[in-house]
């Protein structure tokens, strides 16, 4: 992931959803009819005005995967995603801030092989703590070259759950999420959104390993995403260029290309986070 810099809605986009908050008919809906909410949304929802602005501030990528979003013009726009599920609070249901533009999860993509809903084709209506709106949240991420993400401290969390009998497990999995937070146990849980509900590293086995990857090729996309950081970094030492001069440079571009372009690279976030793994090794060495 990459952190998303929410900044208000549009004027003429605010308007249109106080005016639907503001509206009798919305606040007639009693708060657990959670499917006549979530009709009223998609019909009501000033959708394509909530793409575009999605798609300039999340730079074209979907907010979990970091996958490209289609384009506008496709016959079937990108899901729009509540961050808070609609289920748990009415009122956040036409709130910007806690909605984001998100890609399909794989759930138009072939079936023809084993795979895995990722994303908020995952989520559904689950309730989760990690948020990419929030930048300490992904200061917690690391890569491996194998394209898995982890949070954390990713293999102190599979030991602990892999002591835990099976209902300890499903306890964590499945548990109550406030309860989870209370109890201090908030990198666990970010691990289990990550792993168990948005699925960004595919289908688990029983040890906590990738078994088979999402329909999306999230953990391919992101393992080629590092070879081709290799390959830079190995043009760049024929050249005689691999320094850490050269590596602050590829950073500040990159970084600076979050803040100003409206469209960026699928997988930015890994190329960003191998740029900086390795500015700070050539940085030690004094090179």
């Amino acid at each position: 992931m990459i952190h998303i810099k929410k900044t208000h809605a549009p004027p003429h986009v605010e308007r249109q959803l106080q005016t639907i908050n503001r509206s009798p008919e919305w606040t007639a809906i009693s708060a657990d009819r959670t499917e006549v909410i979530r009709s009223y949304f998609d019909t009501h929802a000033p959708k394509k005005d909530l793409r575009t602005c999605f798609r300039t501030q999340q730079h074209d990528l979907c907010a979990y995967c970091m996958s490209k979003l289609p384009p506008l013009s496709a016959a079937i726009g990108f899901p729009l995603e509540h961050w808070l599920p609609l289920s748990v609070n009415k009122s956040k249901v036409f709130d910007y801030r806690n909605l984001l533009g998100v890609c399909d999860g794989g759930a138009n993509s072939p079936h023809d092989k084993k795979g895995t809903l990722c994303c908020d084709a995952a989520k559904g209506n689950k309730q989760i703590r990690f948020d990419p709106q929030n930048k300490s949240h992904i200061k917690l991420l690391s890569y491996s070259k194998k394209g898995h993400i982890s949070v954390g401290n990713d293999e102190y969390i599979r030991k602990n759950l892999l002591e835990k009998t099976t209902t300890e497990r499903n306890n964590f999995v499945y548990g109550d999420l406030n309860l989870l937070i209370l109890l201090g146990l908030q990198h666990f849980v970010m691990w289990r959104d990550i792993n168990c509900i948005l699925k960004l590293n595919g289908e688990l086995d029983g040890e906590y390993q990738t078994k088979y990857d999402a329909y999306t090729n999230l953990v391919l996309g992101r393992k080629n995403t590092y070879t081709n950081c290799c390959s830079k970094f190995d043009r760049w030492d024929k050249k005689g260029k691999l320094t850490s001069a050269t590596l602050k440079t590829a950073i500040d571009k990159i970084q600076t290309d979050m803040a100003t372009e409206t469209s960026l690279p699928e997988f930015v976030g890994v190329t960003l986070y191998f740029m900086e793994k390795k500015y700070r090794q050539l940085l030690a060495q004094g090179k």
